[in-house]
């Protein structure tokens, strides 16, 4: 299994700040995009791994289709940073704080 640069289980890893800015990029890129079920198609259609999916491809990490794939492909980490999977039972989301929305 390979890593997109997350943080380590301590939590003390900054993790690769130019990845997670282009998987945060991606994501901010299809806001307004409409929500379907198994959607996979940018600027059309997406559903939650769909968009996971397409953010970090976009950053060049490849990942499985669906959310408990997506989740049992990763590490669990203590303190996640931003462009981190967050999963949760049938449902991934990518994880950006609030304060560091620009």
């Amino acid at each position: 299994s390979h890593s997109g640069g997350g943080s380590s289980g301590s939590g003390t890893s900054s993790g690769n700040t130019a990845t997670a800015q282009a998987i945060v990029n991606a994501a901010y890129s299809q806001l307004g995009v409409k929500y379907v079920y198994g959607g996979t198609t940018p600027g059309v259609e997406l559903d939650c791994s769909g968009l996971v999916q397409y953010a970090h491809r976009m950053a060049g990490i490849s990942l499985p289709r669906t959310s408990g794939a997506q989740g049992a492909s990763g590490v669990a980490v203590s303190s996640p940073q931003p462009g981190d999977i967050v999963c949760y039972v049938g449902h991934v989301g990518i994880f950006y704080p609030p304060e560091s929305i620009r």
